[in-house]
C-alpha cells in the first residue's frame, strides 16, 4: 500500500515522547487531525501504536479504541460526581461545627497534624490536668510503690513535649506527696517507679516542682536503706512550714519523732495529721498538739508510753476526730482524754477491737466519759466487736450525745469481710442546717 505522506515533522517530532497531532471531533462530525497543535493530547503515536502517518484506517481505529474507555470514563465520572457530594456534606457538618475564622484560616496557621487542643494556652491546659487529676488515690494505693511514671501526673508528661513542659512547671500538680515502700520481701520496686529505689531523691524533687504551695504528704515505707528514713525526715522538716495534710504511716518512727518536736509556730499551716502503728514518748510530742490550724486528726493503733506525750492545751480548732484503738486498757483512757480535749468537735469515729473493749479496758475510761461533753457535736460513729454494748461507760455517752443532737440512738449490724460488726449511731444534723 502506498504510504501517504504528511508535512515533514520538524525538529524533535521523530521522538516517541512528543505529539505528532492532536485528535478531535469536527463541527460535521467527522474525525480530523490538527497537525499545528504543540499541547495535543492524546499522544497520537501512542494510540495508532506506530510511527506511521495518519491514513484512511485511523478513524476507524480511533473509534474503536474510544468505544472502548467510554464505560470507563463513565464510571469515573459517577464516582467523581460522589466523592463531590461527600466533600460538600462534610464541608457543610464542618461549618456547623467549628468557628468560621477557625475553619478557614490558612493552612499554613495550624499543620495537618496539629489538634486543636494544641492551641490552648498552657495555663488552661495546666488548668484542665489539675481538674480531671483524681482526688483519691486508687484502692491499691497503700500495696504498690509509689510514685508511679505510668500514673498521673507523670504519665500526663509521657503524651508529647508540650504536654511534659506544662505538668513539670504546674506546681499544683506535684503538691501532693506519696512515698510508698511497701514490704515486698526479695522484690525491687517494679519498671515505672519514678526514681526506682531512691524516695529520698524522689521527694526532694517533687517538693522543689511544687513551688511554694502547701504540701499533702503521704509517707509509708518497710523497706528503708540506712540513713534513707532520717534524711526523708530532715527533708520534710525542712519544708514544715508549707505542711497541709501529713500522713505519718508504719516505718516512719523518725520523721515522726522529728515533725512532733517542732514547735507550733513551725507547723502553721497542718491541718490535718494522721498517725498509724507508733508509740509516742517523750514531753516534745505535747508540740505538735498546739498546731494553730489543726483541725482532723486521726490516730490508727497509736499509744502513748507516758502521760506527758497527751495534749497539754485543749483542741480548740479540732473537729474532725479519728480515734482506732488496738490497744492495751491504759491506751483506751489515755485517746479519752483527747476527746476531753476538744470542746469544738463536730465529726467523732471511734473504733474499738475485741481487747479495747474488754472489762478492765472500759472501767479505766468510764471516768472520763462520764465527764465528757461535747456540745459542737454533729455526728458521732462507733464501731467496734458490739458496738460498745458492753461498755457502760460508753453506752450512757452516746445516748446523752443522742440527746444533744436530738437523734435517737441507732444500731445497724452491717456485714464485712470476714466479721459481721455493730455500728452505734447518733447522727444528726444541728438545728441552724436543719432546712
Amino acid at each position: 500500500m502506498r504510504r501517504l505522506r504528511g508535512p515533514r515533522p520538524s525538529v524533535g517530532e521523530n521522538n516517541p515522547e512528543s505529539t505528532l497531532g492532536n485528535l478531535y471531533q469536527g463541527s460535521r462530525g467527522q474525525v480530523q487531525l490538527d497537525y499545528g497543535s504543540s499541547n495535543a493530547s492524546p499522544n497520537y503515536f501512542q494510540i495508532a501504536g506506530n510511527r506511521d502517518h495518519p491514513d484512511s484506517t485511523t478513524p476507524s481505529l480511533v473509534s474503536v479504541l474510544a468505544s472502548q474507555r467510554h464505560p470507563t470514563l463513565a464510571q469515573l465520572q459517577q464516582t467523581l460526581t460522589h466523592l463531590e457530594q461527600l466533600v460538600q456534606q462534610v464541608t457543610t457538618n464542618a461549618n456547623s461545627l467549628w468557628p468560621a475564622a477557625v475553619y478557614n484560616a490558612p493552612t499554613h496557621q495550624a499543620g495537618p497534624t496539629e489538634s486543636s487542643i494544641s492551641r490552648l494556652p498552657p495555663e488552661v491546659l495546666g488548668e484542665i490536668f489539675w481538674h480531671c487529676l483524681p482526688a483519691l488515690p486508687d484502692a491499691h494505693f497503700n500495696l504498690t510503690f509509689r510514685p508511679r511514671t505510668s500514673e498521673a501526673p507523670l504519665s500526663l508528661a509521657r503524651v508529647c513535649s508540650l504536654w511534659r513542659s506544662i505538668v513539670l512547671t504546674t506546681p499544683r500538680l506535684h503538691a501532693t506527696l506519696a512515698i510508698v515502700q511497701p514490704a515486698v520481701h526479695g522484690l525491687l520496686p517494679p519498671q515505672g517507679t519514678y526514681f526506682r529505689g531512691q524516695p529520698v531523691t524522689a521527694l526532694q524533687t517533687m517538693i522543689a516542682r511544687a513551688g511554694n504551695l502547701p504540701l499533702d504528704v503521704l509517707l509509708r515505707s518497710r523497706r528503708w536503706l540506712p540513713g534513707e528514713a532520717k534524711a526523708c525526715a530532715r527533708t520534710i522538716c525542712s519544708v514544715s512550714p508549707r505542711l497541709r495534710d501529713l500522713d505519718l504511716h508504719y516505718g516512719c518512727e523518725d520523721v515522726v519523732r522529728k515533725v512532733f518536736a517542732l514547735p507550733p509556730d513551725e507547723l502553721p499551716r497542718l491541718e490535718r495529721l494522721r498517725i498509724a502503728s507508733h508509740v509516742l514518748s517523750g514531753a516534745d510530742h505535747a508540740r505538735v498538739w498546739a498546731a494553730p490550724c489543726l483541725t482532723s486528726l486521726e490516730l490508727d493503733n497509736v499509744r502513748f508510753a507516758a502521760p506527758v506525750a497527751l495534749p497539754a492545751l485543749p483542741l480548740v480548732r479540732l473537729t474532725e476526730l479519728v480515734l482506732k484503738v488496738h490497744a492495751p486498757p491504759v491506751t483506751v483512757a489515755q485517746t479519752l482524754v483527747i476527746l476531753a480535749s476538744a470542746p469544738a468537735l463536730e465529726s467523732l469515729t471511734v473504733r474499738l477491737d475485741d481487747a479495747a473493749c474488754a472489762v478492765e479496758a472500759y472501767e479505766a475510761g468510764d471516768q472520763v466519759l462520764e465527764e465528757l461533753e461535747l456540745p459542737m457535736i454533729k455526728s458521732i460513729l462507733v464501731r467496734g466487736a458490739d458496738g460498745g454494748r458492753g461498755w457502760p461507760g460508753l453506752e450512757e455517752f452516746l445516748e446523752r450525745s443522742g440527746r444533744v443532737l436530738g437523734a435517737p440512738l441507732e444500731r445497724r449490724e452491717v456485714p464485712m469481710v470476714h466479721a459481721v460488726v455493730l455500728e452505734a449511731y447518733a447522727v444528726a444534723v444541728s438545728r441552724d442546717m436543719e432546712y
